[in-house]
């Protein structure tokens, strides 16, 4: 059969025995080797910023579908993490779902922005912090985007906050002291990136043909 081109992904938090099997399945039957679970968000730094609220504050993919108001920073979901972008198209669709923006690239998803603010390279930082703290020497055309969005993000509630691999350490918490701001109960999710790993030449296989699979233990 012809190796098929596909990216497959399986959670960190699955057992051993289970990604084996995952990724026999992923290159034995669809004769791919594009196997990832690496996850690109600061999971880390969030779950620190959140603290004590850190269990109630984390943000489902049923719970993104249902949000009023989605603010994004960062991240291209419709490329990067198709089921986040598919919920929040389709909250928009079914419940008016008002989607917020901040990015450095004009997404796809920003035809669907309520308000969208683009920044500058690696600026989503700086960004935050003035949204947290009105802190710091922005451009005044950007600063008079950041308080359009931030007076629409204070006119909702329950906002739900999903952000890329752009947002990291002391942004992280610039992001969570904003959240905790509005009105609500905000949720945060920084979904992981599919990441496609280039195909190449090994022990004299063809490029993107099935690797012969061990179970783990096994010896070569």
């Amino acid at each position: 059969m012809a190796p098929i081109p596909l990216a497959s992904s399986a959670p960190t938090a699955r057992p051993t025995k289970k990604n084996y099997l995952f990724q026999r399945l992923a290159r034995a039957t669809f004769g791919t080797n594009n196997v990832d679970h690496h996850r690109t968000a600061d999971y880390t730094g969030l779950i620190t910023a959140l603290g004590e609220h850190a269990a109630d504050s984390l943000l489902t993919m049923d719970q993104l579908y249902h949000s009023k108001a989605v603010l994004l920073v960062g991240n291209d979901p419709t490329n990067q993490n198709p089921l986040a972008a598919w919920q929040i198209r389709t909250g928009i669709r079914h419940f008016g779902a008002k989607l917020f923006i901040i990015n450095e690239r004009e997404i796809k998803l920003h035809r669907k922005a309520k308000v969208f603010v683009k920044v500058g390279k690696n600026q989503e930082a700086a960004a935050l912090r003035w949204l947290a703290h009105e802190e710091g020497q922005l451009p005044s055309s950007l600063v008079e985007q950041l308080v359009q969005l931030k007076a629409g993000l204070e006119a909702e509630s329950d906002v739900a906050i999903v952000f890329g691999a752009e947002v990291s350490g002391a942004a992280i918490a610039q992001l969570v002291a904003f959240g905790s701001k509005l009105p609500g109960k905000t949720r945060y999710n920084g979904p992981r990136r599919l990441r496609q790993f280039p195909r190449r030449r090994r022990h004299g296989r063809a490029a993107g043909s099935p690797a012969r699979l061990r179970a783990p233990g096994q010896r070569r």
